[in-house]
């Protein structure tokens, strides 16, 4: 096989859908997830997920993977970009109403299954209840999202005693063993209508507080909250949701992929909100997924250690170590030659396309490791070394589309960091400067012991791609009671056109000395930003 083969050209095509993928693309049946960790099976365990890892790790191909060829099961896609610009509640009342409307659609199913003579039976009946049910609790939710987030109208005395009339009559329902959900919900139902009603028919009296000291001992006031009507809401949804699978025999998983793009102060509500209805769910009825990248995720409120990714999620990081280049390039070439089976392509076919070991392992480099980078790159050089009539990959080829991919890192910054752009391109610079320019090389150790604020730097530049983490954990010659994580500077900080910088030490940080150390790495520069 060469590079001018019509498998490769195949191959080239497949690439192109593969780098495309998006989450709500749920037909990919025949997707093959090279998964040496076993993260699928894991993934498919009726649990709280966060998946995370920077762009281009596979978080959209093993989500995808994971709901595949399913039974009893009904995977509901969300992407969060979409929903990057609304407010947290509003958030929230699209997911619930996205879950409701697949709930809505199998119970149909169900229903449309069942046959003629099953149809004259009550339980058919109560599924038909059931439904219209969920029907009028989306039609809520819709008017609910359109509401202001609070409230405040007149009622009259009576009104106001007739209201505590029907919150002890909660009391007392609530107080039995068995809690008839249909009166909550016709309750929550009831007080959304009534809220609804105020809204569009602009009868109510939104009041100041000299409004409240001129009212009558015979008026008061109310003000309900958008975020507690939603709160009241959990058991309900939980219900619906265990009622589902009792009906269906059918769980439910929530998938939310590039959760990152919702902003940071918005996260901890919704996760939170849709942990809490996991809570109140039986038999596995439900469970959510959420993508992420690295330190990418806000669980808890300020202050507040309500929940744990390591008690209350199951976590899976796709990010690869690049310590053991070996392992690394026999993943990539895996997942290359994986793409399409019918195509027959080795991973040793793969390698044969490159004039020698130290052009593929500049390629790997190149993309960090990330498995779509590394498509991405692949492909390119591909078109040049045809469009120069060349026999193979050389290290030249793959150091003339480097730069290509820096303008794609460049494009994403405000998606892939959560602070400003000025900051990581200051903290940039100031690596390229020290590290590339001054030490001459790509290879350089942080201390574990830094201010919150630099780690966070440090971590904005590799969620940006602009470093590659080689080992997490590694010690330095130099200092041997410090402990430090090992970088890499994306290649294209050192490639000029189709040439390195001029004796530049690119440090082979994979090799061991007869002590299986990694010397490149223990002996590289140690950096501190500036004060």
């Amino acid at each position: 096989m060469d590079v001018y083969s019509q498998q490769i050209t195949s191959l080239l095509e497949v690439i192109e859908n593969v780098r495309r993928r998006k989450i709500v693309d749920k037909d990919y049946s025949d997707i093959i997830y090279i998964d040496p960790l076993n993260y699928v099976s894991k993934l498919k365990v009726q649990n709280n997920h966060v998946i995370s890892g920077r762009r281009g790790c596979g978080k959209t191909t093993i989500m995808l993977t994971s709901m595949n060829n399913r039974e009893n099961y009904r995977a509901i896609t969300i992407e969060c970009q979409n929903h990057r610009r609304d407010n947290q509640d509003t958030i929230i009342i699209n997911f619930l109403i996205k879950i409701l409307e697949v709930i809505e659609e199998n119970l149909y199913e169900t229903i449309k299954n069942i046959g003629l003579f099953k149809k004259l039976k009550d339980s058919t009946k109560e599924l038909n209840s059931f439904n219209e049910m969920i029907n009028s609790v989306i039609e809520n939710l819709a008017q609910l999202k359109n509401m202001p987030d609070s409230i405040e109208y007149k009622i009259k005395s009576l009104e106001k005693h007739n209201e505590i009339k029907e919150k002890q009559k909660s009391k007392e329902i609530n107080s039995n063993s068995g809690i008839d959900m249909g009166f909550k919900f016709q309750k929550i139902n009831t007080k959304i209508n009534m809220l609804s009603n105020i809204v569009i028919s602009n009868v109510s009296n939104i009041s100041s507080k000299s409004e409240k000291s001129i009212e009558s001992e015979e008026e008061y006031i109310k003000t309900v909250i958008k975020e507690k009507l939603l709160d009241e809401l959990i058991e309900s949804i939980a219900y619906i949701l265990n009622e589902h699978k009792a009906f269906t025999k059918n769980e439910i998983g929530l998938y939310l992929d590039d959760f990152y793009q919702i902003p940071l102060n918005k996260q901890t509500r919704v996760i939170q909100y849709f942990h809490d209805v996991y809570k109140n769910c039986e038999n596995k009825s439900f469970c959510f997924k959420v993508c992420t990248l690295p330190n990418r995720i806000k669980i808890n409120y300020d202050g507040e250690n309500v929940l744990s990714l390591k008690d209350d999620f199951s976590a899976i990081n796709l990010d690869n170590n690049l310590s053991n280049i070996d392992i690394t390039k026999d993943y990539l070439l895996q997942i290359l030659s994986s793409l399409n089976k019918d195509l027959n392509i080795k991973p040793r076919d793969l390698e044969q396309l490159f004039s020698n070991k130290e052009a593929l392992i500049n390629l790997i480099i190149g993309s960090g490791g990330i498995p779509r980078d590394f498509l991405i790159m692949f492909a390119d050089v591909i078109s040049s070394v045809r469009a120069n009539n060349e026999a193979n990959i050389t290290k030249s080829t793959i150091y003339s589309i480097v730069n290509s991919m820096r303008s794609d890192k460049d494009e994403n910054i405000e998606f892939d960091a959560d602070i400003t752009i000025q900051m990581i391109e200051s903290a940039r610079q100031e690596i390229e400067d020290e590290i590339v320019n001054n030490k001459n090389t790509n290879v350089f150790l942080f201390a574990h012991n830094q201010t919150d604020d630099k780690l966070a730097l440090m971590r904005n530049l590799v969620n940006s791609r602009y470093l590659h983490i080689i080992k997490e954990n590694t010690s330095s010659e130099n200092k041997k009671k410090e402990m430090f994580t090992a970088y890499l500077v994306d290649m294209s900080f050192y490639i000029n056109g189709k040439q390195k910088k001029r004796n530049f030490n690119d440090r082979p940080f994979w090799e061991r000395d007869e002590k299986s150390r990694l010397k490149h790495i223990e002996s590289a520069p140690i950096f501190k930003f500036k004060e």
